[in-house]
């Protein structure tokens, strides 16, 4: 359901006392703060009112945090769900999602349900320690068998969110040199 107050009163009374260190923004339409979806120490994060007619909010984490993400993050902070609205093509992106992995062909339950969290949380894939153990609080997932979901699936390649570190090449062997020669 749509917050019942203007985009303006509704970004400075429901909106506003949820953000961590808010700024206001130079064009004076919005706020830049701390961003609530990863460990900030910058004010990467900017919601403003999107148009001249101030009837939409917009939001970006200028490090590159998922939209929804943000938006799960807020929401679990305490702002209500109908002040930041899903924009059309967020929605369906999270459909085809959901769809994708609850159409899986699979025997286990607890991996469709954790990814299917985690999809509403707005991860690509299960994310890591302890934010997989929330999710896992959830969806009624005992810890260990969310681990093992998380092990079993590799992460998707496109995503951002789970860095690999990249493979050191294996030096050769130095040759065994006997001693006495030179």
């Amino acid at each position: 359901m749509a917050c019942d107050l203007p985009p303006h009163q509704c970004l400075e009374w429901h909106i506003k006392p949820h953000l961590v260190n808010p700024k206001r923004a130079e064009d004076g339409k919005g706020y830049r703060a701390l961003c609530p979806a990863h460990d900030d120490r910058k004010h990467s994060f900017g919601i403003s009112l999107a148009d001249s007619s101030r009837q939409r909010l917009t939001w970006h984490c200028f490090a590159g945090c998922s939209r929804t993400r943000i938006r799960a993050v807020l929401i679990a902070n305490g702002v209500r769900d109908g002040c930041l609205p899903l924009v059309t093509k967020e929605r369906e992106d999270l459909l085809v999602t959901l769809r994708r992995i609850l159409g899986a062909d699979t025997a286990d339950h607890a991996g469709v349900r954790l990814r299917a969290l985690a999809a509403l949380e707005g991860y690509d894939g299960l994310p890591r320690g302890l934010e997989l153990e929330r999710i896992a609080g959830l969806g009624h997932v005992n810890r260990v068998t969310a681990y093992r979901a998380r092990k079993a699936a590799p992460p998707p390649a496109d995503n951002p969110g789970s860095y690999t570190p990249p493979r050191k090449p294996v030096k050769p062997r130095r040759p065994q040199v006997p001693p006495g020669v030179a």
